[in-house]
C-alpha cells in the first residue's frame, strides 16, 4: 500500500512540473520585414541639339598677322546652354552677318567674319564692316558754297554717342569764315544692331546631338548688355 502511495506522489509530482512550465507565458518573435529596393528614377536620354542662350556683341581692337590693326573689327560672342563642337564654323560662307541702323545712309551692311573659335559653351565671331558714305555741307559766310565728299570709308560699328560724331564728321572742313546751315549724314540717334545666321554647319554637343541652323542678334550698345531691343538710344547709362 506504501509502495503505491509513493507512485502516486511521484505521477503527481511529475504534473504539476509539466503543467507549470506549459503555462509559462511566451512572446511570439516577429520577423524581420525585408526591405524593398526603391528603383531608381529613369532618366531621359540627351537628345537635344544645342540651344543659344544669348548673343553680345562689342567693338574690338583688332591686328592682322602683319601687325596691322583690323579696320572696323568687332565680335560677337555666342552662348549656348553646353559645350558645342563644330568641323565647319570657320568656313565665312556659312555664316551672314548684317549690321543695321536707321540712322546710317546704307540701312543695312554686310559684315565679313574673319575668325570663329569655340570655347567650352562659347563660339566667338570676329568680323569687320565698312560703309561708304556721302559726306555733303552747305556753308554761307565771306564764302558761301557747298561742299560734297563720296565714298568716304567708314569702319566699324555705331555703339555710343562718340562713334555717332565720328560718323557725322566726314572730315568736310570749313572754309574760313563761314558757318555750316546744313550737312548730312546726320550723327545717328541709336545704335547698330548686328544679326548673325548660321546655316550648313552641324553644331553639336559631347554626345553628338546637333543641328544645322542658328541664329540670333543684339545691339551694340554701350555699356555692353547682356539683353537689349533693336533700336538702343545712344547715350543711356543704362541696359534696356
Amino acid at each position: 500500500m506504501k509502495k503505491n502511495l509513493w507512485f502516486v506522489f511521484v505521477a503527481l509530482a511529475m504534473v504539476a512540473i509539466f503543467t507549470v512550465a506549459g503555462c509559462k507565458p511566451t512572446t511570439p518573435t516577429t520577423p524581420t520585414p525585408t526591405p524593398t529596393a526603391t528603383p531608381a528614377p529613369t532618366v531621359a536620354p540627351d537628345t537635344a541639339c544645342p540651344k543659344v542662350v544669348s548673343t553680345v556683341v562689342s567693338k574690338i581692337y583688332d591686328y592682322g598677322v602683319d601687325g596691322k590693326p583690323i579696320l572696323g573689327a568687332f565680335k560677337i560672342v555666342i552662348t549656348f546652354d553646353e559645350p558645342i563642337e563644330s568641323d565647319c564654323v570657320e568656313n565665312p560662307d556659312n555664316w551672314t552677318i548684317t549690321v543695321s541702323n536707321s540712322g546710317r545712309q546704307t540701312k543695312e551692311l554686310d559684315a565679313t567674319p574673319y575668325e570663329v573659335t569655340i570655347d567650352g559653351k562659347k563660339l566667338i565671331v570676329k568680323a569687320t564692316v565698312e560703309e561708304e558714305v556721302t559726306y555733303s555741307a552747305v556753308y554761307i559766310g565771306a564764302t558761301s558754297g557747298s561742299a560734297t565728299k563720296d565714298n568716304v570709308p567708314f569702319y566699324g560699328l555705331i555703339c555710343n554717342t562718340a562713334d555717332a560724331d565720328d560718323y557725322a564728321d566726314g572730315g568736310l572742313t570749313n572754309p574760313p569764315g563761314t558757318v555750316v546751315i546744313s550737312s548730312s549724314p546726320a550723327a545717328p540717334t541709336v545704335a547698330d544692331v548686328v544679326k548673325w545666321e548660321l546655316n550648313g554647319c552641324f553644331i553639336y554637343d559631347e554626345l553628338g546631338n546637333g543641328c544645322c541652323t542658328f541664329s540670333g542678334s543684339d545691339c551694340c550698345l554701350e555699356p555692353v548688355c547682356e539683353t537689349c531691343v533693336e533700336e538702343c538710344p545712344l547715350g543711356s547709362s543704362t541696359c534696356q
